[in-house]
């Protein structure tokens, strides 16, 4: 019965670090995915642009491209041919400045090296056989 319930392909998820459906089902294997989230398949909700997933594929990190629009203001002191220096009266005269380096205020930044939510970590296993 348990077979019919979980054919290969089937997905089963658990806190524990090995598959029990691995010495439940005789002959079969399991494999753990690690490193990937799971999404369900079809058109990605919530986005403009039309993604489309098919079960069982994996799907690549990534982050669209975006940019920021920064407002300097002047004072009626300062002049046009440059932006007001971070100091105060003195002018400096560069096109741009380099935000790199800048803070985000937010209790998430700092935390991961990629972009995503919080989880809570399982082990993840897929019938290959």
């Amino acid at each position: 019965m348990l077979n019919s319930l979980y054919p290969v392909g089937a997905i089963y998820i658990t806190a524990a670090e090995t598959c029990p459906l691995s010495s439940l089902i005789p002959n079969s294997v399991w494999t753990k995915i690690e490193g990937r989230y799971l999404l369900a398949s079809g058109q990605l909700a919530g986005g403009t642009a039309k993604e489309v997933f098919s079960a069982g594929s994996n799907v690549d990190a990534g982050f669209p491209t975006h940019s920021h629009d920064f407002s300097f203001g002047f004072s009626s002191s300062s002049s046009t041919s440059g932006y007001p220096h971070h100091g105060g009266g003195s002018q400096c005269n560069h096109s741009s400045h380099d935000f790199t380096t800048g803070s985000v205020s937010g209790t998430f930044y700092g935390k991961s090296k990629t972009i995503r939510p919080a989880a809570f970590a399982v082990n993840v296993f897929r019938r290959t056989a």
